[in-house]
């Protein structure tokens, strides 16, 4: 660190001292964040991230109680949780824009501690329709999506996300009320032939799985419930997901007790100077 990397820090500490806080300070760097201890207490001066791709599952997980929200909330003071979830979108588009999307995200990025990658209710549809992918192509970018997160994101949790449970009648009918068209012949025997093409893609890059298609297959309740409108979660799914991809967040290394709470380091106002450790209930 140069000397005027260090003035702003060397007058934090100044000021302490000065207010006869009798502080001992220490200071890191990390993750293209500042590390710093005071008695015992350890925060960050930036906050962890976390970036969700995929499709409109995972673009609607930002509204009220979606899936997305619940994770800002749950992460609260210790990570940005950023949607790039594309409407629409399939593993072919995410594929040819993917360079562009981390580019703007600045990767590579280390401070970036978690990625949700769900994508595939779009490409699972009827071969000839303007969406679909054909397996094999899936999978191969897939894979290729997965080794280019991992790349850009070298500190961080990779979770793949298998596209959910389709009602391939309910979301017809949804399409041609609302538009007059079909639903592109979704159907659940595509959407599992696809959610296995993920969880293959996963296990051949390293990433962690979260199998929501088979979690909304139990028959604790009907998978239709967790649909808004045959293809879309309704507020019961984006619990679910959340339940789900919750579970499998606590017990990685992304957990949120395993990251530390944002202060920024502001010499005029800084409550970190004046406040002890905040406990998680805080």
């Amino acid at each position: 660190m140069s000397m005027g990397d260090r003035a702003p820090f060397a007058l934090a500490a100044a000021t302490a001292l000065a207010l006869g806080l009798g502080c001992a300070w220490r200071w890191r760097r990390s993750c293209s964040s500042l590390v710093v201890e005071r008695s015992g207490a350890v925060w960050a001066t930036a906050p962890s991230r976390i970036v969700c791709v995929g499709d409109s599952i995972t673009e609607y997980g930002s509204q009220p109680d979606g899936w997305v929200a619940r994770l800002g909330w749950l992460y609260s003071r210790k990570a940005d949780v950023v949607n790039r979830g594309f409407s629409g979108y399939t593993t072919r588009i995410v594929r040819d824009i993917l360079p562009d999307v981390l580019r703007r995200l600045e990767c590579p990025c280390a401070r970036t501690t978690a990625v949700t990658l769900m994508l595939g209710s779009n490409d699972a549809t009827v071969e000839g329709g303007f969406q679909h992918v054909p397996p094999e192509e899936f999978l191969a970018n897939m894979i290729a999506i997965c080794l280019a997160l991992r790349t850009a994101f070298p500190a961080a949790q990779v979770f793949v996300i298998t596209p959910p449970m389709v009602d391939g009648p309910v979301w017809d009918a949804f399409c041609r009320a609302n538009w007059g068209c079909d639903g592109g012949g979704r159907s659940l025997p595509l959407n599992r032939e696809y959610a296995r093409l993920a969880e293959r893609a996963a296990e051949s890059t390293g990433c962690n799985l979260v199998d929501l298609f088979s979690a909304m297959a139990t028959p604790a309740v009907s998978f239709t419930e967790l649909l808004s409108d045959g293809l879309h979660l309704s507020a019961f799914g984006h619990e679910a997901l959340f339940r789900l991809l919750s579970a499998a967040l606590e017990a990685s290394l992304a957990a949120p007790a395993a990251l530390l709470e944002h202060f920024p380091c502001d010499v005029l106002a800084a409550p970190q100077l004046l406040l002890p450790s905040r406990s998680k209930n805080s």
